[in-house]
């Protein structure tokens, strides 16, 4: 039988498991955007400007890696599923 201080201690664990595990895919469909979901999985070195467009040489737009792209959806990802919960 396991002890029962193991135990209270488990059990707010196992609540904001369980919570978080159902939370999360709705959070995903209703709180993030296509846009942000598709990004999340960006890398690289190309340059593109903030909405995902390639960068020429020649632009004045600032810009940015894929990758740095990649960051800002995964955190914004994390602001949107964080503000929901």
């Amino acid at each position: 039988m396991p002890h029962r201080l193991t135990t209270e201690r488990l059990a707010p664990f196992a609540t904001l498991l369980a919570t978080f595990g159902e939370l999360h895919p709705a959070c995903d469909h209703w709180a993030q955007g296509s846009k942000t979901a598709s990004r999340k999985r960006l890398y690289g070195t190309a340059l593109v400007h903030a909405d995902g467009t390639p960068a020429a040489p020649d632009s004045t737009r600032p810009t940015m890696t894929t990758s740095a792209l990649g960051r800002r959806a995964v955190a914004s990802h994390v602001a949107s599923v964080g503000l929901v919960t």
